[in-house]
């Protein structure tokens, strides 16, 4: 099956901001458990079952906001190579937010809503791709390069759909976002071409 060219998916790359929001400690005492921390180390390297492990200790002690948004970021991270964990990502991030209302766990939200777009858009499940995509795109409350990623994939959607027009709107406004991204520029470049978005992230 060809790919699509939808931008580099790895949050903890250069540009992107998951990596700063596990949300600040200020529901909690002022060290978090060691338990906390190692979660997210574990995280940033890479280890997510080993950081599932640890925030599931975490959870264990206190199931407060910040612990379950902190399990949506390992979820989701799990999710990328295995997609059945999208929705237990997801009902992370709605039991954070059913205990405190946050930005930054609505952004998460969001960006996990994103990844899991991608999944069903690749599986030709487009409809249900789209539908995840405009639930993502009103929660981002800064409208920076997380969200230019969610325009950029409803843009695949509709070019692969071949809705053009529609198509030609989203790259526009994800490059208003993202200005210098070059696979959002490419896909433009293919859709006046008419020729299928070519993809290069995987």
């Amino acid at each position: 099956m060809d790919e699509w060219n939808i931008g580099d998916p790895d949050w903890w790359g250069d540009g992107f901001t998951r990596a700063e929001n596990y949300g600040r400690n200020d529901e909690e005492d002022e060290n978090p458990p060691d338990y906390q921390k190692d979660a997210i180390e574990l995280n940033k390297k890479g280890l997510y079952h080993e950081a599932l492990e640890a925030i599931n200790d975490a959870l264990d002690s206190s199931q407060n906001s910040r612990n379950w948004n902190i399990k949506g970021i390992i979820l989701n991270n799990l999710a990328l190579d295995d997609p059945s964990l999208f929705e237990e990502s997801i009902d992370c991030y709605n039991r954070s937010l059913r205990l405190k209302d946050s930005k930054i766990v609505k952004n998460n939200k969001a960006i996990c809503l994103s990844d899991w777009a991608w999944y069903l858009q690749d599986n030709r499940h487009y409809d249900l791709a789209y539908e995840k995509l405009m639930e993502a795109l009103p929660m981002f409350e800064n409208k920076d390069i997380d969200y230019a990623y969610a325009l950029n994939a409803a843009g695949v959607i509709f070019h692969k759909t071949n809705q053009r027009i529609r198509a030609r709107a989203m790259y526009d406004e994800a490059l208003v976002y993202d200005p210098e991204n070059e696979v959002y520029k490419d896909n433009i470049k293919r859709l006046i071409k008419g020729l299928d978005v070519d993809y290069e992230y995987r």
